[in-house]
């Protein structure tokens, strides 16, 4: 999968983005905490685009500090102990956005080494009264490392940094769109032009956007619809018991129900593709509790006898028919993926079905550029190109619809 990505991704600078196809505009909705931001950051590494490690690192040691205190407050709050409580002081007194001093370390360290901190985790697992980020024990127990000024993050501490997205963020990219990706994409096109003539003939540029996911950004969202190509709506699947960052009284996993039922059935996507992304498989399946699912879906039903993998991958199915129930339209389809957005194999083959799907919608949009680029090469005063010939004949006469069929 590797050589794989890196023979069909390259990054093409900004400047040479064209507008000659238009951009294949692609939403990222969802609530927070349910990996869009890894998504993004996945994109910009796929396609070689530059990081910014210090702000990787800062955000590295705000998780920390911010997980360590979160940590103190469960523990107090269920009475375990005993906790050091100079330690409590100074960590308590920490600035989550300034480098902790070698005192405010120690002190991490100190109320880590005392197992109190595991356990107050493990119980908000079994029973989350407390937002706490999905690493924080990785954050608390690499306080030390983060906080050297040497210290450079690599891509995998960069997927798992937790950073707040405000305002709009996007990836811009492009793949080359030569013979070999028509035949792929739109087959009777590639046979009429014939791979050679095509060469590398033009590029698609593509646009995917994150709008925060936290309720105070939402109102954001609305602005983002109208030119979309696309929506990726992204559930954690582990969502069932685990708390809302803004509420605690609010389970993550009906926050994405509402939002789904709201966004995937408005007008502007009633005939647009959607994805659901279904992600954080990983900490589902290792968490997987049947007795909190059974809480919030209460609807599900098992067999006696399975294993725990068998019970969690049921768990997923019944999830995902959960989601397709809400859609108004029962004609209307979603295409979902169980990933981990942290694994770049599960990322690719998410990203290849997305592509695979917007195209498919998008034919015309797709042979208009590859028409224009060829046509560009025509000298002046040549007439109606072949190519511009052969546009009609897959059009059928002439009409914008669309140019050929994806299979």
């Amino acid at each position: 999968m590797g050589e794989k990505i890196e023979a069909q991704h390259s990054a093409m600078p900004n400047e040479e983005r064209g507008d000659e196809m238009g951009i294949m505009k692609i939403l990222l909705l969802g609530a927070g905490e349910t990996g869009k931001s890894t998504i993004l950051k996945q994109l910009q590494m796929l396609y070689q685009q530059d990081l910014d490690a210090k702000f990787y690192r800062q955000w590295l040691v705000r998780n920390a500090v911010a997980s360590c205190k979160g940590l103190i407050g469960i523990a107090q709050a269920k009475g375990m102990g005993p906790l050091d409580a100079a330690a409590v002081a100074v960590v308590e007194e920490l600035d989550e956005g300034v480098m902790p001093p070698e005192e405010g370390i120690a002190a991490v360290e100190t109320l880590w080494a005392s197992g109190v901190l595991q356990t107050a985790y493990d119980e908000n697992v079994k029973s989350p009264t407390t937002w706490l980020p999905d690493h924080a024990v990785y954050y608390v127990q690499q306080v030390r490392d983060f906080s050297d000024p040497k210290f450079i993050p690599t891509h995998s501490q960069m997927l798992l940094t937790r950073s707040l997205t405000v305002g709009v963020n996007n990836v811009a990219f492009s793949d080359a769109v030569d013979g070999a990706y028509l035949m792929a994409h739109c087959p009777v096109a590639a046979q009429m032009l014939g791979s050679e003539e095509i060469g590398t003939a033009c590029k698609l540029d593509w646009e995917v956007i994150d709008v925060g996911g936290q309720r105070g950004e939402r109102r954001k969202w609305m602005n983002t619809l109208t030119d979309a190509l696309g929506l990726i709506f992204t559930f954690g699947l582990s969502e069932y018991a685990q708390v809302l960052y803004e509420d605690p009284d609010t389970i993550r996993m009906q926050e994405s129900m509402d939002l789904f039922d709201k966004w995937a059935n408005h007008q502007d996507f009633s005939r647009k593709p959607i994805v659901v992304a279904f992600t954080k498989k990983d900490i589902y399946q290792k968490n997987f509790d049947l007795e909190k699912f059974k809480a919030f879906f209460t609807d599900f039903e098992v067999e006696e006898g399975k294993s725990k993998d068998e019970v969690a991958e049921l768990g997923m199915k019944h999830i995902e028919a959960r989601v397709r129930g809400l859609l108004k339209d029962k004609r209307k389809k979603v295409t979902p993926f169980f990933i981990n957005t942290t694994d770049k194999e599960d990322f690719f083959d998410m990203l290849e079905g997305l592509k695979e799907i917007v195209a498919k919608h998008n034919n015309a949009k797709i042979m208009d550029a590859v028409q224009r680029s060829l046509d560009a090469k025509k000298e002046p005063g040549s007439g109606m190109s072949a190519q511009g010939n052969m546009a009609a004949d897959v059009n059928g006469g002439g009409g914008s619809g669309g140019c050929c069929t994806i299979s």
